[in-house]
This record gives structure tokens, sequence and C-alpha cells, in this order.
């Protein structure tokens, strides 16, 4: 739980605010991915050229986070390899 007011992104977040993170656009977004409305699963696969963000650059490691953590983490994370 955050403990005070904070400043992220340009945005005033005061302790106790509720928020919620939309993953149908953090997976989807165009900064971070090429066609990005694409099913295109070579794209986590490191070492081909679609794996970078538009502009060349490597992916933000959180720009895609389908289990994310803390105590309700996805069960199936642990038989990923």
């Amino acid at each position: 739980m955050m403990m005070q007011d904070v400043e992220a992104g340009g945005l005033h977040i005061r302790r106790g605010d509720m928020m919620m993170i939309c993953m149908a656009a953090l997976c989807k977004n165009p900064e971070e991915w090429q066609q990005p409305n694409q099913f295109i699963p070579e794209r986590f696969d490191n070492s081909n050229p679609i794996s970078l963000t538009p502009s060349g650059k490597k992916r933000n490691p959180y720009s895609f986070s389908p289990f994310l953590g803390g105590s309700r983490i996805c069960l199936g994370k642990t038989f990923v390899e």
C-alpha cells in the first residue's frame, strides 16, 4: 500500500487513490510494439528484429506483464521455462 502522495509520469497520485492497470492497453502500446494489434509470436524472440520497439530500441520489460506478481500471481508462471 502506498504510504504517501507521489508524482508519477506527470500525474499526482494521492495516498489511498484506487488505481487500475489496463492490460489490453499495456500489451498493445504502439510505442513499445511493432504492429501492436497483430498476433506475432516471433516478437518474443530477442534475436528477431520485430522484438524491438518501432524506434528500434529494446522493449521495456514491463510492456508485457501477463503474470504480474504478489500473492495472486498466476499459478502457471511456475511452469513456464
